[in-house]
């Protein structure tokens, strides 16, 4: 008997609900529900989406990029997030921005304010980048005090 074209009463989906709550299926179950759908036995083996269906689906397609994601914090996200923002928009150029010597490595922010504005950024090498932050003389002294001691 089959079940095609038939829908279960809402009482029937509750009871369902109440029976799987809490309960979890093994990493063996999982693997086997795997392989029953995998390869040829994948109701989509072998076909491909038609021209028209290809469209449709891009059609659909919600844009929900940068200000249109709901999790968007704009000027608010994270120094981590705002670097790897920076680093998508900005160019990468062959040589640093300060020295135009090396090749650079790092981000470096010129105003001290984090926010996202590819123009308060400059793609530096390591050294520029610890000098112009003045990591590389606390390191310096640090080392010559180490030496003195």
């Amino acid at each position: 008997m089959s079940f095609v074209g038939k829908k279960h009463s809402i009482e029937t989906i509750e009871r369902m609900r109440k029976i799987k709550t809490g309960k979890h299926q093994t990493i063996e179950t999982k693997n086997k529900l795997r392989l029953l759908r995998l390869g040829k036995n994948n109701p989509f083996y072998g076909k491909h989406h038609s021209d028209a269906t290809c469209k449709r689906i891009s059609e659909n397609h919600v844009d929900v990029s940068n200000d249109k994601n709901p999790q968007w914090r704009g000027d608010g996200a994270s120094y981590v997030a705002i670097h790897h923002w920076v680093a998508r928009h900005k160019d990468k150029p062959s040589f640093c921005e300060m020295c135009g010597e090396k090749e650079p490595y790092d981000l470096s922010n010129v105003s001290g304010e984090y926010k996202r504005d590819v123009n308060d950024y400059q793609w530096v090498c390591r050294k520029c980048h610890q000098v112009s932050d003045g990591r590389y003389e606390r390191l310096k002294n640090s080392i010559w005090i180490e030496r003195l001691r």
